[in-house]
């Protein structure tokens, strides 16, 4: 809900979300170009560009869990052709990667901010482009989340806030739905 991805799939088949069109090019077919949507912010009022898309690519593809996934990139020769093309070269022709890129971690991070406040910070205070922002979080019992005034994707939220609580005992989370506090 805080945030949109690079790829989703609609009705199983690929296709944008943050990428307006893409396609490979070069003799070998080893180019990827994104082109990106225009417009587009993240929560806290900074346009989404291609260098957001790389820096979040690169952490991708240096994260543990996420590196084999992205083993095909070349993060090197790679670049930003524009505000809102993105250049990736590909070391070989690899199937799944778009698909990765349409889950978590397809997350598009804001770089600016980012770097400004470190991991950590952001972690716990993220930005993204999508539908709602984090308004509070109370470590192990909830979550709220808020409508992102700035959301300017394609799905606007649907809720003016979501609350999610976290239930650690099955007696609690009876007792909660049979009172009818409980939505979902």
């Amino acid at each position: 809900c805080i945030y949109n991805k690079l790829f989703k799939t609609v009705d199983g088949e690929l296709a944008g979300d943050l990428v307006e069109s893409w396609e490979y090019s070069g003799e070998d077919n080893l180019t990827l170009i994104l082109h990106l949507k225009e417009g587009i912010t993240f929560s806290n009022g900074n346009a989404f560009t291609s260098e957001d898309a790389l820096f979040t690519i690169s952490r991708i593809a240096s994260n543990m869990v996420y590196s084999s996934r992205t083993a095909s990139l070349d993060l090197e020769n790679s670049r930003c052709i524009d505000e809102y093309t993105l250049e990736l070269k590909l070391k070989y022709y690899d199937l799944l990667l778009l698909a990765c890129l349409t889950g978590e971690a397809g997350f598009v991070y804001d770089k600016e901010t980012f770097d400004e406040i470190g991991s950590d910070a952001y972690s716990a205070n993220p930005i993204g482009t999508g539908p709602y922002v984090l308004e509070t979080w109370n470590h192990g019992t909830s979550v709220v989340l808020a409508k992102n005034e700035n959301y300017t994707g394609d799905n606007p939220p649907k809720f003016d806030n979501i609350v999610i609580n976290f239930y650690g005992e099955d007696n609690t989370r009876e007792l909660e739905l049979e009172a009818g506090t409980l939505d979902i």
